[in-house]
Parts: structure tokens; sequence; C-alpha cells
């Protein structure tokens, strides 16, 4: 736990930040995370001499499920979250973006959100739900809440859905500028102490703390960063700028005190970043999360859960192998394929039921049997290993079942081999993959369609399913010794990343 410290005048002003970013939607840690944040509200409550915040950085909700979106609203509500920034898969759907806004309490501020015209948000603008900056008081202090959206809601992913609601995100430069003219904005009415809530990721988090001044704190998402004690950086008024992260999933929370001078200047600071495997759980935010979701299904007994060995964009991933290998075993395919973000969350050894699954696959794609060549195989695996040596690490490796693969240093394949039927693996050529030889593969369909991953978009289907991976999981376990299920890693995909 690392500390600025200096001696405190007498005109100081303290504030406590609790904080989260990346939730993703996920529900299995929302009754820890009330408890956390009940625990910090009443230890702050009588205390006029801490002005408390609740402040996150993005990506609360993912995917397209309403009951999940209504958990995440629920505690959003309970716990007293007041302002986030807007992240990608809060924007999954526009729709579904309006809905959770509506449904929420929080104030989403992006400063890089821009209207090009009427949106269907106007109202929310309008009404400060969706705010370029907001200005809040605590037991008399003022302070300015900034917020940032990341660039790649710009991509031509993101783009038909953005440019239909006439919305658009800009990028770094035009960013940069639009920030320093909302910390000008604040200073003009003497703010003097401005947050800003930020899913631009760690790494452009740092950049722009360097080249902006005026801001006091970063509170950070997008990369799944996981900032223990603090990351100070200089402004170029020579102030320090803290910077903070905490991971993904809910699996962890921060608790930021600072002390102000004055000039509105960080003169001491401790930065605390905790797991909630240790929290309790909150009773009230399970009795709502047990009726929005419903009675879950016993499935079997986990025995063994594997520990993932890095970040999960780069990893082999214990739970996409189990996906995978119940995607191949299931609709008899000769491999499976699976984008890194596809599975998002964790398991622990004990009973695993329905709702488990659902939670770890997100994203409701239903899956399609394909036929590939070996040269679009080498090329797809090849496509998703450069993520390596990407500051996001986007797109992400592919995690695969019926492959097994090698990363090198440079983020470069040195070797791809499949299982045969009789259990061996032969490797595939590298260097002059053939586009006779036809293998069939299963994945979702979110391949044909992903610019990120563009060898797939022409894929030639076999068959098409009204179903996704959580189903197929579900079969696959039946067939499993349900009283031993074991969540594993095999090294299937070696990747120098790992070392």
């Amino acid at each position: 736990m690392n500390t600025i410290q200096s001696s405190k005048p007498q005109d100081t002003v303290r504030t406590s930040i609790f904080y989260i970013n990346d939730l993703h939607g996920q529900f299995p840690k929302i009754p820890m995370l009330k408890s956390e944040a009940d625990t910090f509200e009443l230890s702050t409550k009588k205390r006029e001499d801490v002005d408390p915040l609740f402040l996150a950085g993005g990506d609360l909700f993912i995917g397209y499920t309403a009951p999940k979106n209504k958990v995440v609203s629920s505690f959003i509500n309970s716990s007293g979250l007041e302002y986030s920034a807007l992240g990608n898969h809060d924007v999954d759907s526009l729709d579904i973006l309006k809905s959770n806004i509506g449904n929420t309490d929080v104030k989403f501020v992006t400063s890089n959100l821009k209207r090009k015209g009427a949106t269907p948000f106007d109202k929310d603008i309008n009404n400060s739900k969706l705010t370029n900056s907001f200005i809040v008081q605590k037991n008399g202090h003022t302070y300015g809440i900034i917020g940032a959206s990341p660039e790649v809601l710009s991509t031509k992913r993101h783009q038909a859905k953005m440019n239909k609601a006439n919305l658009a995100v800009e990028n770094y430069t035009d960013t940069k500028k639009s920030i320093e003219e909302e910390v000008e904005k604040l200073q003009s009415q003497n703010i003097d102490k401005i947050i800003m809530v930020s899913h631009l990721g760690h790494a452009v988090d740092k950049q722009l703390a360097s080249q902006v001044s005026g801001i006091d704190v970063i509170i950070g998402g997008h990369s799944h960063d996981l900032v223990e004690g603090k990351k100070i950086i200089q402004a170029p008024d020579g102030n320090p700028v803290i910077i903070t992260q905490a991971g993904q999933n809910g699996e962890y929370f921060g608790q930021l005190d600072l002390t102000f001078d004055k000039q509105g200047h960080i003169i001491e600071a401790t930065n605390n970043v905790q797991t909630t495997d240790n929290s309790p759980k909150s009773a009230v935010s399970m009795f709502f999360q047990d009726r929005i979701l419903g009675k879950a299904i016993p499935l079997g007994t986990i025995t063994r859960v594997d520990k993932m060995q890095g970040n999960s964009k780069v990893v082999e991933n214990p739970y996409a192998n189990f996906f995978a290998d119940a995607m191949r075993t299931e609709l008899d395919a000769d491999i499976a394929m699976l984008n890194s973000a596809n599975i998002r969350g964790t398991l622990k050894k004990g009973t695993l039921n329905s709702l488990d699954l659902d939670n770890l696959t997100p994203f409701s794609n239903p899956l399609v049997k394909a036929k590939l060549s070996e040269k679009e195989i080498v090329d797809v695996i090849k496509q998703g290993a450069k993520s390596i040596n990407d500051r996001m690490l986007k797109p992400g490796i592919m995690q695969v079942s019926g492959l097994k693969y090698k990363i090198d240093e440079k983020g470069e394949v040195s070797t791809i081999k499949m299982l045969q039927k009789d259990g061996n693996f032969k490797e595939l050529n590298l260097k002059n993959p053939s586009e006779e030889k036809q293998y069939t593969a299963v994945f979702d369909d979110f391949f044909l369609k992903s610019k990120e991953y563009s060898v797939l978009n022409p894929a030639t289907i076999i068959q098409r399913y009204d179903f996704g991976k959580d189903k197929v999981a579900q079969d696959y376990i039946k067939k499993l010794d349900t009283k031993n299920i074991q969540i594993t890693l095999d090294g299937r995909i070696e990747n120098h990343y790992n070392k």
C-alpha cells in the first residue's frame, strides 16, 4: 500500500472513494460488492470530516439479457453508486442502454461522446443521466466529475449503431481536447478537485494524465488492470495524478482515501484494493437476485478448478476449454473455437448450476458448424495471436478444442497441431497450409461478422443452431461424472505472454 504524505495545513479536505470497474454483469459477485458498499457507506455516513464518493470505471452491464441487467440495476440503486464512465459493453445494445439508464440512479459521465443530431438519449442528456461532466457537493465541498468512453466505440464494429443514434466517440486527440475543455469549464467555476471516471484503458489513462493538467484522480477501466497501491503520474503543471483500477468481473473493489490542501492539490493518499473472495454476501442482494433470475438448476459438483495464469485475453482459459470441448464433442466437429472475450467470470469448487453457466457466457450468440480449410484455421489462429503485441491485448487469442498451438515472444505462431481420431495430434503446415484439406469447426456466429477475426467471415456454413454454448455445456455435463466435474488447463495453448 503506497502513500503520499506531507504536513497537513488546517484547511484540508478529506475524501474517500469506493470504486469498481468492468463488473460485466457478473451477478455472483454482486452480493459481495453490495456488502462492501454497505460497509463503506456506514463507515463514512456519520463522519462530516470525510466526503464519500462511489464511482465506477464503466462496463457495469454486458450483453443483451434483461434479467441480468435488472440484477445490476438493483445493485446500483441499492448500493448508492453515483457516477460511472460509459463503457463499450454498456453500449452492447442502444435500446438496452436506454433501458438501463432509465432503470438506474447512476449518472453516466462521458466527455468524448458527441451528438451529431437528435438521439434516443436526448431526454437522458437533458436530465443529466448521460452527461459530459457533473458537479457534486459533499459536506459543503465541491467536486467536478468528468468521464471518457473508449475509442473502440468509433470502430467499424460499433459504427453502424452509433451513427444510427447520431452519436460518435472521439479519437484520442479530440478526446484529450474535450477533457481539457471540461476541466477548464469546471475550473472557471472555482472547482479545484476534479475526478475522472475513465473507460479508456490503463495505458491511455497514463498518457492522458501526463498531458492534461487539472485532473486529480482517474478511476479507470476497460483494460482490466489490477492497480494495487497507487500509480502516480505527474501532470504538466507538476501536480500528481493518481490512477487506479480494480481488475474485472467484480473480483476486486477499491477504496482510495485522499487529503486535499486548500488549493485542491492532493497532499496525502492511500489506495487499498481488495478481493471480494473474502467478503460476506448481502442477504438483501441474494433475495432480489433469486427473485429476478429464478431458481438455478443443479447440474453437478465441481471438484477441480485450475487458476488462469495471466490475462484472460491472451492465455489459455480453463472455462473456455470446458465450453470448447463441449461444443466440439456434442456437435461432432473436428475442432471448436471461441474468442477470449466470449467467456467471463469464474467458478469455485462445489455445486455447479445452470445460472453459473449462463453467467460465464454473457453473449447469447447461436452456434454454427462450418467447413474450414487448413489455411483458414492457421490464419485465424495467427490473427488472434497478434493480440499479445496490442497494448489492449485485443482482439484476444483464439481459445480452442481439438487443437494445440504455441505463440512465441514476437506474437508469432510457431506450431499448430490437430487432434486425430486415434487420439494423437498431427502438426499442421504453417508455411504452406492447404486450401483443399477441409475440417469441420464449431464456433458462434459472432465470427461471421467480426472484423477482428475476418478470416472466418466467409466460412462455408454446414448447419446453424438455435442455441448457444450454455445449452451445449449442460448436455455435455450429463455425460460426465457429475460428481467430479473438472475445469482444467492442459497446455493446449503455450504462450510467451504467460511467462
